[in-house]
């Protein structure tokens, strides 16, 4: 089944183009009417680059399949609608793919395990729970309103950090423009003077001089150059343990990943355990949802005690790691002496994430002055820096 770039005029007879991926010519003639296009021509193509699927897509996937299935329509059938309302090609392409792996006889969470980096572990189990239990729609509303819980979550996560990005960036800007076109205007004028410059003056020159010159482009080529080679040379697995152990070490930063691993984590594990999972499983499963593997290893001896007869209370107090608090530890005990242990580690997840928000904020207000505070203290350098040898210049004259 492949893509096609396609040629068409609409009712207000402007011409149209773009690519789709279809079955076939009569598919992709079908697509198009549609959305009121006139095929007129169309070629066999592949796409240069393949966007993923985003959680936002995802979302969108399960909460309309789910509205599809509840209005009575088959599977297959409701796989097909559900190809043509997505605009992403590579989107259509997968729905497409899962729709002929169920027409030929496959579950449709069999057919989802075939997208391993679409769908995690935790996504399968709960649409195979819903397929066993004849409650599919049901599980795949569950299903989208945690990935949607998470969407937000992350959106905040990314709001909160764009600020204080786009602040630095704002600053490292600033700085090149001085050192490289402000700096250099001074140059002729400072070694017209004929004395020694002070030391901070010096200082500032030489930067502008390297900056300025065909050797800071052949650093940076080299600097590039070198961080492919070590970049290919470690290898993914031991380059993200690397990573992710620098970002634990850092101050502030760990407790901030630390935190919202937690919430990641306890959020998919109470929403398998409504779905009837088992607890060590449930735990498993979510341990594959936190992003850090180091975090990811110390969890480990923690499911291991549960599965070896603890309660989830005492493997986490006698876990003493960084999943470890008192207060969480009181909530899950209460949870499970109630039987209501999904609940409260939906609470414990919402807890994690409003903590996680909370840090997020108060980082976002400190580190904006900050960068304003440092950029200020480097203007005032500058001119110290400028105006000291034009005052002595002057001196020297009068």
């Amino acid at each position: 089944m492949p893509y096609f770039k396609w040629l068409g005029i609409d009712l207000q007879g402007k011409l149209r183009k773009g690519m789709t991926f279809a079955r076939s010519d009569e598919h992709l003639d079908n697509l198009l009417l549609r959305r009121d296009i006139a095929l007129t021509s169309s070629r066999i193509t592949r796409p240069l680059i393949v966007l993923p699927m985003s959680l936002e897509a995802k979302i969108r996937f399960f909460e309309r399949l789910a509205t599809l299935l509840n209005a009575g329509i088959h599977l297959p059938q409701a796989l097909s609608i559900l190809a043509e309302s997505f605009e992403f090609p590579a989107a259509q392409e997968m729905i497409l793919d899962i729709e002929s792996r169920v027409k030929g006889g496959q579950s449709l969470h069999d057919s989802l395990a075939a997208y391993p980096h679409l769908f995690s572990p935790m996504m399968i189990h709960m649409v195979n729970v819903g397929a066993e239990a004849g409650a599919l729609p049901l599980s795949l509303n569950i299903l989208a309103m945690h990935l949607k819980t998470k969407h937000q979550f992350y959106k905040k996560v990314r709001s909160a950090a764009l600020l204080p990005v786009l602040t630095f960036l704002f600053f490292i800007s600033i700085a090149l423009v001085i050192f490289i076109v402000i700096m250099p205007l001074f140059s002729s004028m400072f070694e017209s003077i004929g004395k020694e410059m002070p030391t901070i003056t010096m200082w500032m020159m030489r930067v502008s001089n390297f900056l300025s010159s065909s050797k800071a482009v052949f650093f940076g080529l080299g600097i590039a150059v070198l961080a492919i080679l070590i970049y290919r040379w470690i290898g993914k697995e031991r380059r993200k343990t690397i990573v992710d152990r620098m970002v634990l070490k850092m101050p502030g930063i760990s407790h901030l990943v630390v935190m919202s691993s937690s919430f990641s984590f306890f959020q998919s594990v109470a929403i398998l355990l409504e779905g009837g999972m088992q607890l060590v499983p449930a735990l498993k499963i979510g341990n594959e949802t936190i992003n850090n593997h180091i975090l990811r290893a110390e969890l480990k001896p923690l499911i291991r005690s549960v599965a070896s007869g603890c309660s989830l209370s005492q493997a986490l107090a006698a876990h003493n790691g960084p999943f470890s608090v008192p207060d969480i530890e009181a909530m899950i005990t209460v949870g499970q002496e109630s039987g209501q242990l999904p609940v409260v580690l939906t609470r414990v997840a919402h807890d994690y994430k409003e903590r996680t928000e909370r840090m997020l904020s108060f980082y976002s207000t400190l580190f904006q002055p900050l960068i304003m505070i440092l950029l200020g203290l480097f203007i005032a350098l500058l001119i110290v820096a400028v105006y000291i040898p034009i005052l002595t210049l002057s001196s020297a004259i009068s």
